[in-house]
Formats: C-alpha cells, sequence, structure tokens
C-alpha cells in the first residue's frame, strides 16, 4: 500500500512532467488528457498499481488540485497556489515533502512568517532533512534572525559538509555579518573540486581577501583564474591584494587587465587611480 510519501512523490513528479511537456488540464473537468495519461502511466507509481484501501485516494479531484497548484505557481499566481495546498495541509499535516514545497509558496508569496512556523514544524518531523534545513535558515535571514540561521547552517554543514548549498548560504550571511574567515572556511569545505566549483573561487578569494590573509587570498585568485578565466573579477581581486600588499606596480598591471576586459565600469578606472596614486608616494 502506497504510503503519503508515495502519493505525494507521483503527484509532484507527475506535475513537474506535465509542466516540462507543456501538458494542460481541464480543472473544471477534472479528467485527463490522452497525453497525460500517457504520463502518469510512466511514473514510478500510477494509479493502476496504487491500491484502494484507505488513505490511498488517487482520484482525480485530488490530482487536479496538485496540478492546478503548480500551474498557478508557474504562472506567478502563488496567492492562488497557496490557498489550493493550504485546503490538504491538515491531510498532509505530517508529511514532510509535502510541507517543504507548502513553506516553498508561501516565501514565494512573502508570507515569511507563515512559511517560518510550517518550516519550523517540518523540522519537529525531520531534523535532518539537509534541504528543510536550509530553507529554515534561508527563512530566518529573510526575517532577519541571522545568528539563529547560522547556527542552523553550520550544524547542517557539520552534518553534510560537502551539501553546497547550504555551505554557501552560510558563507554569505557570514559575510554579511564582517565574519570573513568563518565564510572562508565555509566555502573552502564545499570547493572539493576547483574546476567543478569554479564559479565559488572568486567568492572565496574575495572571503580570505576580507579577513586580512593577503597571501592566501592571492593563491585562491590564481586558481580562479586558471579555472575561470573569463570572469573579470579574479583580475580586479588580484590588483586590490597586490596593492594592500605594497606591490603596486603587479597591481597596476593586474587591474589593466580588467579594464581591457571591462573598459565601461568606472569603478576599474578609480581604483587604476589609487593604485596610480600610489607609485607616485613611493
Amino acid at each position: 500500500t502506497p504510503t503519503a510519501y508515495d502519493r505525494f512523490v507521483w503527484l509532484t513528479t507527475l506535475a513537474a512532467q506535465l509542466q516540462r511537456k507543456q501538458c494542460r488540464l481541464d480543472e473544471d473537468m477534472g479528467i485527463f488528457t490522452a497525453a497525460e495519461s500517457c504520463l502518469l502511466k510512466s511514473l514510478p507509481v500510477s494509479p493502476e498499481n496504487a491500491g484502494t484501501g484507505p488513505g490511498c485516494e488517487l482520484t482525480d479531484e485530488e490530482l487536479a488540485l496538485f496540478l492546478a497548484v503548480e500551474r498557478h505557481a508557474a504562472l506567478g499566481e502563488t496567492v492562488t497556489a497557496v490557498r489550493k495546498m493550504a485546503s490538504r495541509r491538515e491531510r498532509y499535516s505530517e508529511h514532510v515533502p509535502f510541507l517543504i514545497r507548502h513553506v516553498e509558496l508561501l516565501a514565494a508569496d512573502r508570507q515569511h512568517e507563515a512559511a517560518l512556523a510550517v518550516a519550523k514544524c517540518a523540522m519537529t518531523l525531520d531534523a535532518d532533512n539537509p534541504v528543510l534545513a536550509r530553507l529554515l535558515a534561508s527563512l530566518l535571514i529573510q526575517s532577519g534572525q541571522r545568528e539563529e540561521a547560522i547556527t542552523v547552517l553550520q550544524a547542517l554543514q557539520e552534518s553534510f559538509p560537502r551539501y553546497q548549498p547550504a555551505g554557501v548560504l552560510l558563507a554569505d550571511v557570514l559575510m554579511k555579518e564582517g565574519r570573513f574567515r568563518e565564510a572562508a572556511v565555509a566555502l573552502s569545505a564545499v570547493i572539493e573540486d576547483p574546476e567543478k566549483h569554479k564559479g565559488l573561487l572568486p567568492r572565496y578569494t574575495w572571503s580570505l581577501f576580507q579577513s586580512g590573509d593577503f597571501e592566501a587570498a592571492r593563491q585562491a585568485a590564481h586558481t580562479a583564474l586558471a579555472h575561470f578565466p573569463e570572469n573579470p573579477f579574479s583580475f580586479v581581486h588580484l590588483a586590490r591584494i597586490h596593492l594592500e600588499m605594497d606591490e603596486a606596480e603587479k597591481a597596476l598591471e593586474w587591474i589593466g587587465r580588467a579594464i581591457e576586459r571591462s573598459p565601461d565600469k568606472p569603478e576599474l578606472v578609480q581604483l587604476r587611480d589609487r593604485i596610480l596614486g600610489r607609485i607616485r608616494q613611493a
């Protein structure tokens, strides 16, 4: 007999497939088109083998409702999506995947307090769920509770050190708090492969630079440049790093390369002027 988890995974998988296939459900009729029926049969759990016992009401009405939720959400009609989702809240009150989706929709509708309440409720059911924990932390940040979010994210990274979304979010909030050394540590934990995670290297460089570890920042910037040469930030970072290390001539070389790639950015010209001023003072 399928569990509530099986039902919800089936419903949400169907919704995702229908959205990708751009199928349309006639909500008023509460029936499926031929294309939708074909998709139903391809899913791991379908009405034919779902069972008919108590608690297994895989009805067209319920399927239509969940599909409608996803369609309204895709169209930006979050008020309607939230209202329809809330109509099944009692039935799925102890079902974490449902609660996570409910939280996402509430957050999309800017009902942050309600989303936070549902997320905390879900955490009591599945405290070791990394996706849920990151979602809770994000809501805490939006509500101004950064320290609480940091606590949640640090515990999450300790349990799942390679879970990149948590490490990146933790680093972001730590940098906003001026805790750049800790941010660098959080990022280093998720940069397992510089080539695979090259998009994080400039951010890692910046956190090291802001922490005052200029030599480590220089090395990180060169690593970023090797794996992500098209990113202009590495050139700017190296210019700033060498300027702080009293190597103005090298800084001038790097800022020149940055300006070559982005000549329309006045902040780069301003940095070059600062570097030239330092050279003239020497």
